[in-house]
């Protein structure tokens, strides 16, 4: 019997100031994750990943026209390798371990809520069971200013 390591997961990443509906964005998980800060620390782990193995691409029509309805347009550029590239300093990897501890702190601060089957996840320590059936929803709740709503 093969055991599995890895689970499929749709999961809903909202801003409360964003107006329009998005898609569940498909994520490769650990299938051991167990607690709040489990998920968190992978799902980083998983967009570092994606930024440092992303590679620029020229846009075609249909990338410009499903940016315009989000309403920023990415030319898929790293800017962070620009910059350092501009000030003279080599490239670095991301610090791992430091954006994992921002995006935990981010948590306990409230800038964001994680949702599981449409209930509230309070803590980082509290207990959750991933399914790949689940519906999990992050949702931003800072706002930048200068938004009209």
């Amino acid at each position: 019997m093969k055991i599995r390591t890895k689970m499929k997961i749709k999961i809903n990443i909202k801003s409360v100031s964003k107006t329009r509906g998005i898609e569940p964005q498909i994520y490769e998980i650990k299938s051991d994750i167990r607690t709040l800060e489990n998920l968190i620390t992978n799902l980083v782990d998983i967009e570092i990943d994606k930024y440092e193995n992303s590679e620029f691409k020229a846009l075609n029509q249909q990338d410009i026209n499903e940016m315009l309805e989000s309403g920023k347009i990415s030319f898929g550029f790293k800017y962070r390798e620009i910059f350092n590239l501009e000030q003279g300093q080599q490239n670095k990897k991301i610090d791992r371990d430091h954006a994992k501890e921002i995006a935990l702190l981010a948590f306990t601060d409230g800038l964001y809520v994680v949702f599981i089957n449409k209930i509230k996840i309070k803590n980082l320590s509290d207990n959750i069971n991933i399914t790949e059936s689940n519906e999990l929803t992050l949702i931003r709740l800072t706002m930048l200013s200068g938004r009209y709503f």
